[in-house]
């Protein structure tokens, strides 16, 4: 690579460095409850969690995002996750009162086109995925046909 390309190169990282100085914001709702996120993540470009920022219990849903995108600034990470899955979320524990999500977030439908969070056999399968570093998950429409395939599976 010669001189005047390497050049160019550092001048279009710089440039693009200076730009994106304020964090990229993805906002999504809780998936696991479906309603407003009580958490965010500061991460990497590499999608790598920096910092986890929880929201406290009587804080409106504006000053945890606010307070969220000062807290990315401070640390300097390109991108601040708000909402997704919690990664200390409990599939057992009782949900809340739903709190509808804020418009224009990604959310979870359900057939009706309504948004919603996972139920429990989702939650729970989604904390063994967490938790473990290989999983398999195994479903049928029946539970005759799932026990069939298992047992033929064995043989």
């Amino acid at each position: 690579m010669n001189l005047l390309r390497r050049l160019d190169r550092l001048e279009r990282e710089h440039g693009q460095a200076a730009a994106s100085a304020a964090a990229a914001t993805v906002v999504a709702v809780d998936f696991v409850t479906g309603g407003e996120a009580k958490f965010a993540r500061a991460c990497s470009t590499k999608g790598e969690v920096i910092e986890i920022v929880r929201r406290d219990e009587d804080e409106p849903y504006s000053v945890f995002t606010e307070r969220a995108q000062s807290l990315v600034s401070a640390l300097g990470a390109p991108r601040l996750v708000v909402g997704g899955i919690d990664p200390a979320f409990d599939p057992e524990a009782i949900p809340g009162a739903y709190e509808a999500p804020p418009r224009g977030v990604i959310t979870l439908m359900n057939r009706f086109g309504e948004p919603h969070g996972l139920h429990l056999g989702q939650a729970r399968a989604l904390r063994t995925i967490l938790d473990n570093k290989r999983v398999v998950l195994r479903a049928g429409r029946r539970f005759g046909k799932s026990k069939s395939t298992d047992r033929a599976c064995r043989r």
